[in-house]
């Protein structure tokens, strides 16, 4: 009874995939210890005469192993989530090292290296938007198309109100709507910032372009210390701080895309919100050349080298690879 009972489970369950075979494995296991007991004996063998329906039956061995093999791929795996607290290295894709899945499975310690090195790229452009400050050509503005067909706005900070509304957008989505991709968007946003201010503090002070027509031709302020300059850009992100002549890329506009990107790429399904943040970065480019904050280039490389940036910074930094 024992053997054909296992067989009947065999024949009858030969049809599906990998389910059929564990069932079948399990079943025959039960025959195998009896057999090695010596409570059982094989099958015999069917009378040459019989035809019989069913399938050729398999060696125990072969339905067994593959039992076997999937519990050693799953421990395995259990392992992995084990030593990494995170998600096992094979669910990373073409990023799937164990220093990704640590990083990913510890946001917290990510952000705090991003806001680390984010910090060190800040204080060294403010500081070296202090010594452009002191080394303006003195000429007059270079020939723009944006200035040229744009009518002159003031006041200068008009690009700031379109931004700002960006930017509650962005605090609204991913602070209070989706907190949980709160570490994810930061730390992408201040790595791309990282990248693009070490950039720009080579193009500022290799390549000093003439002021524009705005207050930093005609009343440039004094640099009473540098470090207090410093960190009066430090605590208000550039804001407060004494400078002119940073011209080449525009700092706004670095801004200004990551917010559209953030928006964009972790929340599409805000199809309302998105527009609106997509019309104030076009207004907000709009006002800063009207305001003659920057020349027509400073705003399209900015926009150019920010959204190749943001492409490229989850190749680099690991806790970005995921896009909700």
């Amino acid at each position: 009874m024992l053997h054909s009972t296992s067989s009947t489970n065999v024949s009858s369950m030969w049809g599906s995939n990998g389910a059929v075979r564990r069932i079948a494995s399990v079943n025959n296991m039960g025959t195998l210890h009896r057999m090695e007991a010596g409570l059982a004996s094989p099958r015999p063998h069917a009378d040459a005469g019989a035809v019989s329906d069913a399938p050729p039956a398999l060696p125990l061995e072969a339905l067994i192993e593959p039992v076997e093999a999937e519990s050693d791929a799953s421990d395995a795996k259990g392992l992995d989530k084990k030593v990494l607290g995170g998600p096992a290295s094979s669910d990373l894709g073409e990023h799937g090292s164990r220093e990704a899945a640590f990083v990913m499975a510890h946001p917290k310690r990510s952000v705090v290296a991003a806001l680390c090195v984010y910090m060190a790229a800040s204080f060294a452009l403010i500081h070296t938007m202090n010594y452009v400050h002191y080394h303006l050509p003195e000429q007059p503005p270079l020939p723009d198309l944006g200035h040229e067909y744009i009518p002159m706005l003031r006041p200068e900070n008009l690009g700031d109100y379109p931004m700002f509304v960006s930017v509650f957008v962005v605090v609204y989505l991913g602070g209070y709507r989706h907190r949980s991709q709160f570490y994810k968007i930061v730390t992408r946003m201040w790595i791309t910032q990282t990248a693009l201010y070490i950039l720009r503090i080579f193009t500022i002070s290799m390549t000093n372009l003439p002021v524009t027509d705005n207050h930093c031709r005609y009343s440039r302020e004094e640099i009473s210390s540098f470090w207090l300059n410093t960190m009066n850009g430090l605590a208000t992100m550039g804001l407060a701080n004494v400078h002119c002549g940073d011209l080449l890329f525009s700092g706004h506009s670095i801004m200004i895309v990551i917010f559209w990107q953030i928006t964009h790429t972790y929340f599409p399904q805000y199809r309302g919100l998105n527009w609106l943040v997509t019309f104030c970065t076009l207004m907000a480019f709009f006002f800063i050349v009207a305001t003659r904050s920057h020349y027509t280039v400073d705003v399209i490389i900015g926009w150019f080298a920010t959204m190749c940036t943001w492409k490229l910074v989850p190749n680099y930094w690991p806790y970005a690879l995921r896009d909700s």
